[in-house]
């Protein structure tokens, strides 16, 4: 009897549903069983299918441990709706501005989730997401200024003389137009840190990197949480628009970033 009680789950999770070759087994009943599934698919979300393959992969090499580690994982933060999910949630929030190719857009997704099937407060996730980018973009900027004042510490790649030159442009392009990059940072993909770092190596101010990079997540914040919180558990569609949302935006940084290209090209060759 001691045993069943211990396993129960708490009466304020809400039992969920995720996609998987489990048949759409419940979180309790894969904890209680022990029963091994897929990564949630929906959590691949906007960072695409690598995240999903990479956990799919240590899965194979680990064994059910994985498995057990993910939806533990899952299980602790649906069950912990107080100060230390809200916590987690905005440590994973900032992360993402610290090492990039962590996916940040999974986690205001996963935030979503949250709100919708354990009980947190959609205004707290909101303000914990937002408030875990603002701090991110921070510690990125402080290393991007820490970059720009010890320029002769560069590694040797970066010295070459036409990388000094391209960095530099991109500085010069900061100190003219920092505050509406860093207004649009959140909306672009896979490089939203990289935005911050080069604020500080343009010793933009801090209360700049602030306000217009928390204008930035908020706005964005806002949108997914509205956009997830309509489709609800609807996963499967969820990531579909993700996912066209990514290919779109990428396809566009892409357009501009051939564009900048032609154009250095150009100039490159009327100096000859």
């Amino acid at each position: 009897m001691a045993r069943s009680e211990s396993v129960a789950p708490r009466s304020r999770m809400r039992e969920f549903r995720m996609s998987g070759p489990a048949g759409g087994a419940t979180l309790r009943h894969r904890r209680e069983t022990g029963a091994r599934v897929a990564y949630p698919n929906w959590l691949a979300g906007y960072s695409g299918n690598w995240l999903a393959r990479l956990l799919a992969r240590r899965g194979r090499r680990h064994g059910p441990r994985w498995s057990a580690v993910i939806d533990e994982l899952l299980a602790w933060l649906s069950e912990r709706e107080g100060p230390l999910g809200y916590l987690v949630l905005a440590a994973a929030s900032a992360i993402e501005y610290i090492v990039p190719p962590l996916p940040g857009d999974t986690v205001t997704l996963f935030g979503t989730f949250l709100a919708a099937t354990a009980g947190y407060s959609v205004a707290l996730v909101y303000l914990t997401l937002t408030g875990g980018s603002i701090a991110g973009s921070l510690a990125a900027w402080g290393f991007g200024r820490y970059l720009g004042r010890h320029e002769a510490g560069w590694p040797g790649f970066l010295q070459r003389e036409g990388t000094r030159r391209g960095i530099h442009r991109i500085i010069d392009g900061f100190e003219r137009h920092g505050g509406l990059y860093l207004a649009i940072n959140r909306f672009l993909p896979a490089v939203r840190s990289l935005f911050f770092v080069a604020a500080g190596m343009a010793d933009m101010p801090a209360w700049r990197v602030v306000v217009f990079g928390g204008l930035s997540a908020a706005a964005w914040n806002l949108l997914i949480l509205g956009v997830g919180y309509s489709v609800g558990n609807n996963w499967q569609r969820l990531e579909s628009l993700s996912r066209d949302y990514t290919y779109a935006s990428l396809a566009v940084a892409g357009v501009v970033a051939l564009g900048i290209a032609v154009r250095w090209w150009l100039t490159r060759r009327r100096e000859r």
